[in-house]
């Protein structure tokens, strides 16, 4: 299967066009079948905050989401200002770089944890590496992808990671508490 490639200093695996592993146009967003009818969201869509530096990248990602059904409610080229933005939007889901300018995505995943708690976080790391790998897991990252693996895999984390917000959201039993016992009987 080939794969959205995005730009990194090693490629990861390979592929020749960035929508290579996407379903044909006319095939059903793939937040569709994993969620169907579920989805309590406007449109039934996955929210995602993209946080990306690098312009090429970010216009490769968000062509991605939108194709497959996501929606995207906010961009930012840095950490500080992806904080911001998170905060002002909580998606559902944040997909982050890991090192951008004024604030790498470690630091901002931290930030974001405080700021929109409800919000899963995806880090996107050129780097293959366990210690950054095991770093975004502790400050608070439901997933690390390294860029250039497969886009069906992106698109898996940001399903996987929106699944307890969405089913929280599209429960009626959500939040719900039982009634008092009647003490008469």
């Amino acid at each position: 299967m080939s794969t959205l490639v995005l730009d990194q200093p090693t490629p990861v695996c390979s592929g020749s066009s960035p929508h290579d592993a996407i379903p044909p146009a006319a095939s059903p967003p793939i937040v569709q079948p994993v969620f169907g009818s579920r989805l309590a969201k406007p449109g039934g869509r996955v929210t995602v905050v993209l946080v990306e530096d690098d312009l090429r990248v970010r216009t490769q990602l968000r062509a991605l989401l939108e194709e497959e059904g996501f929606l995207v409610v906010g961009e930012a080229v840095d950490g500080v200002d992806g904080v911001a933005v998170v905060e002002a939007n909580q998606p559902d889901v944040a997909l982050l770089d890991l090192r951008m300018p004024r604030m790498n995505g470690i630091e901002a995943t931290r930030q974001i944890r405080r700021a929109a708690p409800a919000t899963r976080i995806v880090l996107l790391s050129a780097y293959e590496d366990n210690t950054l790998r095991h770093d975004a897991l502790q400050a608070g990252a439901f997933r690390y992808l390294v860029k250039g693996c497969p886009a069906r895999d992106i698109l898996g984390a940001l399903v996987d990671a929106a699944a307890p917000r969405v089913e929280a959201t599209a429960s009626p039993d959500a939040g719900a508490v039982a009634p008092p016992a009647d003490p008469t009987g």
